[in-house]
């Protein structure tokens, strides 16, 4: 049995994994799916709260960590600070980030009608070390209205895979790959 944590992105909540939750569970894993607050109310430090609080409640230990669009930022420092307790970490279609970096230094706000929320322009600071040693899995939606950002994660991620402890797929979907395609992308969840 494996023990799963997917978070959702901004403007979301945990419902959008409902299908893949399902499909994961049938397999027999443990699926936690925490909501984080709507942007405009919250900030970066709350919604890594949220998700380090099941971490600590549950006690549960070789998590596959997945974050999707906004919360790639979320699980970076999640998976910084429960390292040891982290089998995989999962980026879906999101931002490959940099320590000092923020949402907002990699995505130009005007081109997606985004406002200057705290999550988006928190930075976020964290050992990069750690981050690198862990392995990490990059699924890249291939049409993906957010291709400026995903495609050069990808692009990075394809180049430095073993160098970086890096697994990549890609699926033929729009941004919200665990809508349009659940059981593929809970196929490659799966298989981690």
């Amino acid at each position: 049995m494996k023990t799963y944590i997917l978070v959702h992105g901004a403007f979301n909540t945990a419902e959008i994994w409902d299908e893949v939750k399902k499909i994961l569970q049938s397999h027999g894993h443990k699926v936690f799916c925490p909501t984080l607050d709507n942007p405009e109310i919250s900030n970066l430090e709350n919604d890594i709260k949220k998700v380090s609080n099941i971490i600590e409640s549950e006690d549960i230990d070789n998590i596959i960590l997945v974050g999707f669009s906004y919360s790639g930022i979320v699980v970076t420092k999640v998976a910084e600070k429960f390292y040891k307790k982290i089998s995989e970490l999962v980026y879906i279609d999101t931002a490959i980030y940099q320590s000092g970096k923020a949402l907002v230094d990699y995505l130009d706000f005007d081109e997606f009608n985004l406002k200057s929320y705290a999550p988006f322009t928190d930075k976020l600071f964290f050992d990069e070390n750690i981050i690198n040693k862990l392995s990490k899995t990059y699924i890249y939606c291939t049409e993906s209205g957010f291709k400026k950002v995903s495609g050069k994660s990808y692009a990075f991620v394809k180049a430095n895979s073993k160098k970086l402890n890096w697994k990549y797929y890609s699926i033929h979907s729009d941004h919200k790959c665990m809508i349009l395609k659940p059981k593929k992308l809970a196929k490659i969840l799966n298989s981690l």
